[in-house]
């Protein structure tokens, strides 16, 4: 079989996107192990060299006509799509050149190739999601949404739908998508709302996983003096501000420790606040490897993860895999799924400091009862592998091929 995913790439001045593309990365290696073929389309120049297993392809190489040819194949395939493209068009033409030569590398990709399916991320590409690719080929297009595509928070500067732009072109795709995944029940539901025209039986849950190699490393003794830690992008929406009130409600009660892993637009503002009112108690680090992030980990009483919004928080699954208890935001988020109050973990209000430095009390003061819930943290977290999301990748494959068949 052979699959052709399509995604963001790379950006080098956006961890975000980077830690993103890692994911897929291990995903697509994943399914090459399968036995799948699959084909990677970069658009751009921002993808990080060859990927072991995998189909690397250039989006220049595929559309190398002379300009005149070039564009004369682009006003052919959009005439053929224009409800595809439609508005779009006139309101941001750059945008929407962009869009018509990216589906066009697609369409070229699929016939050069002979590729059995599209499996696209964040709707790429920008909202289309190859779905001109499958009126123009007839191959099938499954899109899997990991969370921004369907959020709309411009306090935060969070989520796709924040653009007009994106939010018309995929509304004009979605009923054309022979499936798509979410991260959990609550995106789920998310989306069925934002697009009533969705029938539920296209929209499945595949939960994100971690590696194999995450093996249960718990702690054997209690640390000295209570360690939190909190890892995640120095940006609003992660909600790190809420930490530093709760830390500035118990810093002259108590003895404790704050890890403080990520980089991000709020670093320099972070680094000086902590430098004039936390620097005995907060230590900020920069991203580190993952060996060295999980060996941080496993020396901690408590994970601490404030987000406002989530799609499926790995760096959570990966304390539950190494005995980490993890006090987490209360929102619709995989996290409300996996979390179990008083067993594996506690939530908090994530607009409410008073509640979080409350639960962070508690782990202070119960360091037995906490380091008694290491072995629940691992036993919850084994569902979530990414053996278990390429299972259902591949279910999904066979199954969307079938119907294909039988039309």
């Amino acid at each position: 079989m052979k699959v052709l995913f399509l995604s963001l790439e790379t950006s080098p001045d956006n961890i975000r996107d980077e830690i993103t593309y890692n994911f897929i990365v291990k995903e697509m290696v994943a399914l090459s192990e399968r036995g799948i073929h699959v084909f990677f389309l970069c658009f751009s120049n921002n993808h990080q060299g060859r990927l072991p297993g995998i189909s690397m392809v250039n989006a220049e190489d595929l559309i190398s006509e002379r300009w005149i040819q070039s564009k004369i194949s682009d006003c052919f395939l959009l005439v053929r799509n224009y409800k595809m493209y439609g508005k779009r068009l006139l309101s941001d033409i750059p945008r929407a050149l962009w869009r018509l030569y990216c589906d066009r590398a697609v369409c070229t990709c699929v016939e050069k190739y002979g590729i059995d399916l599209i499996h696209t991320h964040f709707f790429v590409p920008d909202g289309g999601g190859g779905v001109v690719a499958k009126k123009e080929t007839n191959v099938p297009v499954i899109a899997t949404c990991r969370g921004a595509e369907i959020c709309n928070l411009p306090e935060y500067g969070y989520g796709a739908l924040q653009s007009n732009y994106f939010h018309s072109a995929l509304s004009a795709a979605i009923s054309h998508f022979d499936a798509i995944t979410v991260p959990n029940i609550f995106y789920r539901k998310g989306i069925l709302k934002l697009f009533p025209e969705l029938t539920s039986d296209k929209v499945s849950v595949l939960y994100n996983g971690i590696e194999a190699i995450h093996v249960r490393t718990i702690n054997d003794k209690c640390n000295l003096v209570p360690l939190f830690i909190a890892i995640g992008n120095l940006i609003p929406l992660k909600n790190y501000n809420l930490l530093l009130q709760a830390v500035a409600k118990l810093i002259d009660r108590y003895d404790f420790q704050v890890i403080i892993v990520g980089d991000g637009v709020l670093r320099g503002s972070f680094e000086k606040t902590i430098t004039a009112d936390f620097q005995n108690v907060i230590r900020l680090h920069s991203e580190v490897s993952k060996n060295k992030l999980y060996a941080m980990l496993a020396t901690a009483d408590c994970l601490i993860h404030p987000s406002l919004s989530e799609g499926g928080a790995n760096v959570i699954l990966e304390a539950l895999a190494i005995g980490v208890p993890c006090l987490v935001s209360n929102i619709d988020s995989m996290q409300k799924e996996i979390i179990k109050e008083g067993v594996n973990g506690f939530f908090f209000d994530p607009h409410d400091a008073s509640e979080l430095a409350v639960k962070m009390e508690y782990v202070i003061n119960n360091r037995e009862a906490m380091f008694d819930m290491k072995d629940n943290c691992w036993k919850s977290v084994k569902p979530y592998t990414v053996e278990n999301k390429i299972d259902g990748y591949l279910a999904l494959y066979q199954k969307v091929l079938d119907q294909k068949l039988g039309q």
